[in-house]
């Protein structure tokens, strides 16, 4: 796994290496910069911004993409404890606010996927192998 950071990628735009998934957390995958949630319905200020940025979109959207690939092969008697410490950490997010909520954002969520990978990363699905 690679880290390709979006400054590096003037030749096609950030926006555009961001929606193919080439810029997010600390690591390459194929995600889309598409939140897991409908921005229609976005309410909050931290959900909001996560929309209107395709960074953001990416790294929550890898984010989902992890908790939910991680949920479906944990052991049950793991899953409560993982879900728990995910609302914790949602409310946490959740909490960024004003001028500097993209970077505040970006920061929470790049600690958190810290946080989950060495803690949870046992239950990642891997394509290295493609």
């Amino acid at each position: 796994q690679r880290y390709t950071a979006p400054d590096q990628m003037a030749w096609i735009g950030q926006d555009v290496a961001c929606k193919y998934g080439l810029c997010g957390p600390p690591v390459f995958d194929d995600t889309l910069a598409v939140p897991s949630f409908d921005c229609r319905a976005a309410k909050l200020q931290s959900e909001i911004a996560i929309c209107s940025n395709k960074r953001l979109a990416r790294h929550e959207a890898s984010l989902s993409k992890f908790y939910f690939q991680a949920i479906r092969a944990m052991p049950i008697n793991e899953k409560e404890a993982f879900r728990v410490e995910q609302m914790t950490w949602l409310k946490y997010r959740d909490s960024c606010q004003g001028d500097t909520i993209e970077t505040c954002l970006l920061q929470r969520m790049e600690a958190r996927w810290n946080e989950v990978m060495q803690k949870w990363g046992k239950y990642a699905v891997r394509n290295d192998s493609q």
